[in-house]
Order: structure tokens, then C-alpha cells, then sequence
């Protein structure tokens, strides 16, 4: 999550939207759909090392994932806004 925040620019509630049909990686480019304020679209290119970031992401929790969400939490399909504030702290405090 970290990550794709970093090398992407996307906003915390972007992020928690994010579904895995957005997503489109290839051997040599990819990029996500972003639906931003107003239901805005803008597509974000993803560089070398996110799009290897997400190829392993998605190998190992594809099947794992609640539903249509990239992100999903232990309690619901989709991760919410505090979720990734509270990841983010946790990190920040290792």
C-alpha cells in the first residue's frame, strides 16, 4: 500500500478504491485507473519497481482477497481510509 502510494501519487481514499480490474500490468508497462473526487478518471503510470510490487502482491493474495478490491481488511472486501492510517503508523513505529 505503501508502495503503490510512493511511486504513484494516488490519495489514502483512492487507494482503499482501488479494484483489481484498475489495475494492468504487463511485461514492460503498466498502469492503474484511478476514480478520483466527482468520479473522475486519470490513468497513472506504474514504473519497473511498483509494477514488481504488485505482480508479487497479487501472486500471493489474488485468491485470498474477500472481492473485487485490491486491498481488502480482516473485516470487510475493502480497506478503509483508517485502516491504511493505522498501517501506516504501525510501520512508521518498526
Amino acid at each position: 500500500m505503501i508502495a503503490l502510494m510512493y511511486f504513484t501519487g494516488i490519495r489514502v481514499e483512492e487507494l482503499c478504491n482501488l479494484k483489481l480490474s484498475d489495475v494492468q500490468i504487463h511485461e514492460r508497462s503498466g498502469w492503474i485507473y484511478i476514480y478520483g473526487k466527482d468520479n473522475k478518471q486519470r490513468k497513472v503510470d506504474l514504473n519497473k519497481s511498483i509494477r514488481k510490487v504488485l505482480k508479487q502482491y497479487k501472486k500471493e493474495y489474488q485468491g485470498n482477497l474477500k472481492g473485487e478490491y485490491l486491498f481488502d481488511s480482516q473485516r470487510s472486501n475493502q480497506v478503509t481510509t483508517r485502516g491504511v492510517q493505522h498501517i501506516v503508523t504501525i510501520m512508521l513505529h518498526d
